[in-house]
């Protein structure tokens, strides 16, 4: 969901019909939200990668297993998952 920071309230949903983990939003660089999610498969792990502005995902990255986290380096630009294998 989409949450307006000074107010609180959520502004609207994104449907990512994937079981999600954790997320990371980078504003500076590129105004992005990455999703750790689990495919339907247990290989089929990915890195999600949304425009939060649009409401829709940009592009995934294949990582396999099952992601758990995803963390961003310190420019923001270089998304990073670990996962169960």
């Amino acid at each position: 969901m989409v949450v307006d920071a000074k107010s609180t309230q959520v502004e609207r949903t994104i449907a990512l019909g994937e079981r999600t983990f954790a997320e990371a939003i980078a504003f500076a660089a590129s105004r992005r939200l990455y999703v750790a999610a689990q495919g339907p498969e247990p290989s089929d792990g990915s890195v999600l990668i949304i425009d939060p502005d649009q409401g829709e995902t940009t592009a995934r990255i294949h990582v396999g297993g099952t992601p758990r986290d995803v963390v961003l380096s310190s420019d923001g630009c270089e998304p990073t998952s670990n996962f169960d294998p």
